[in-house]
C-alpha cells in the first residue's frame, strides 16, 4: 500500500484490529476462554499487522468469518486515500474444523487430559491446514506445550516459541488414543 505519510496510514490501518495479540499469561488464558465460548469476543474479529517504510505501508490482516474480507478491503482502500493497493486474490482462508470430528477427537483426547473446544478461528496466524480443510473434513489439534514457569508460551508458528519438551510422551498418548479410537468406530 505505496503511501506518503507512511506512520499515519499504518496507525490507522492497525487501529481496523478487534483483537491485540496476548502479551502476559493472563491475557493468553483470556485468549484461549474467548475462542472457546461460542458466540464470544472472538465469533467476529479483524487483526491487522502494519509496517510503515519510506514509501509503502505493508499490512496484513485476517478475519473471521471470511466473509468479511471485502468490508475490510473498503475500509482500507479508504484508510489508503488514493494511494495504489493491492490484495492477495484470495485472501487465506481461516481454518475451520469438522464440528463433528473435532468433538469426537475432544471426546477421545479427555482420556489424557484437559480439552479446550475452540469455536472460532485462531487469529493471529494463517494456518496451510485450512487448505486441507478445504478438501476434505479435519480437526485441527493443539497440544498444550506451554511452561510459564519456563517462559514458553507454546504458540506454534511465533518467533518465540517454546514447547516444554516433558509434553511430548502426552502427545504421543494422546494421539495413538485418539487414531485407536477413530479406527475402531470405522470398522
Amino acid at each position: 500500500m505505496p503511501a506518503s505519510g507512511g506512520e499515519g496510514i499504518a496507525a490507522a490501518v492497525d487501529a481496523l484490529s478487534t483483537v491485540r495479540r496476548p502479551q502476559t499469561p493472563e491475557q493468553m488464558r483470556q485468549l484461549v476462554q474467548n475462542l472457546a465460548t461460542p458466540e464470544g469476543p472472538l465469533s467476529r474479529y479483524v487483526y491487522v499487522q502494519s509496517y510503515a517504510g519510506v514509501n509503502e505501508v505493508k499490512a496484513w490482516w485476517r478475519a473471521w468469518p471470511d466473509d468479511r474480507y471485502p468490508e475490510i478491503r473498503d475500509e482500507l482502500r479508504r484508510l489508503a486515500d488514493g494511494a495504489a493497493i493491492e490484495f492477495p486474490t484470495p485472501p487465506f482462508p481461516a481454518m475451520v474444523s469438522s464440528p463433528e470430528l473435532s468433538l469426537a477427537a475432544a471426546e477421545s483426547l479427555r482420556a489424557v487430559g484437559e480439552v479446550v473446544t475452540m469455536q472460532a478461528a485462531y487469529p493471529f496466524n494463517g494456518e496451510d491446514f485450512a487448505l486441507f480443510l478445504q478438501q476434505i473434513p479435519g480437526a485441527m489439534i493443539f497440544l498444550g506445550v506451554a511452561s510459564e514457569a519456563a517462559g514458553m508460551h507454546g504458540i506454534t508458528h511465533a518467533t518465540d516459541f517454546g514447547a516444554d519438551e516433558r509434553a511430548i510422551s502426552l502427545g504421543v498418548r494422546a494421539v495413538v488414543g485418539l487414531l485407536s479410537d477413530r479406527l475402531a468406530n470405522i470398522a
